[in-house]
């Protein structure tokens, strides 16, 4: 656990959307790809083959892996779907600290709604800077998941969206047109850095981006 507080440290938190096969995955397997300290809310299976990456079949699981790393690396993804899990995970993300937290499908099951984050969740987006914590939160449903991550996002990317509502969602979010989104194909991403105040299509291919 973390006792060390950093105001000045500028926030890094990523948000991932894009319908099921749009290339989220390579988004973030990228972002992730030099971090050493890792927590991937992981209902979906998404990271049973990750190299480096362990198992905790529950968030007391979790728990005791965190605390016998007493500050070190390590990557586990927790194998959990309800809820209570999810704010469970990230109220352990946030007392480790200098972590990465990856949350993946934010809007399947209820873990988060379009009105209000779960508490330990609006805790991690809104504090966890302050204590080196990288936030990644996936989703394909942007129009179903909570505000505050969409609010608080230093960076977005938007791969193809499923449905026209989502499309629209988050184009209101990003000032960038409908059209625009519903043309994209899959690999290639919107992204919107908030740091920067800058816009780009992002080819994950070929790792290209240009200005939009």
């Amino acid at each position: 656990m973390t006792n060390l507080v950093d105001t000045s440290r500028k926030a890094k938190i990523f948000l991932v959307t894009g319908a099921s096969g749009s290339g989220k995955s390579s988004i973030v397997k990228k972002l992730m790809q030099h971090e050493k300290r890792v927590i991937a809310f992981d209902p979906d299976d998404e990271y049973s083959e990750e190299k480096g990456f362990n198992t905790s079949q529950s968030c007391t699981e979790l728990l005791e892996k965190v605390l016998a790393t007493k500050g070190g690396a390590m990557k586990t993804r927790v194998v959990a779907r309800t809820p209570e899990a999810f704010g469970a995970c990230a109220s352990v993300a946030f007392e480790w600290g200098n972590c990465a937290f990856i949350a993946e499908e934010l809007a399947g099951e209820g873990r988060t709604t379009p009105s209000k984050a779960p508490p330990d969740w609006h805790k991690i987006i809104s504090r966890g800077r302050k204590r080196g914590i990288n936030v990644i939160g996936v989703t394909q449903r942007p129009a179903e998941s909570d505000k505050t991550i969409l609010g608080n996002a230093s960076h977005i990317f938007v791969g193809r969206m499923g449905r026209h509502a989502d499309a629209k969602a988050i184009s209101r979010e990003i000032d960038v047109p409908v059209e625009t989104l519903l043309n994209l194909k899959n690999l290639e991403f919107v992204v919107v850095d908030k740091n920067e105040q800058t816009k780009e299509f992002l080819d994950v291919r070929t790792m290209t981006r240009k200005k939009l």
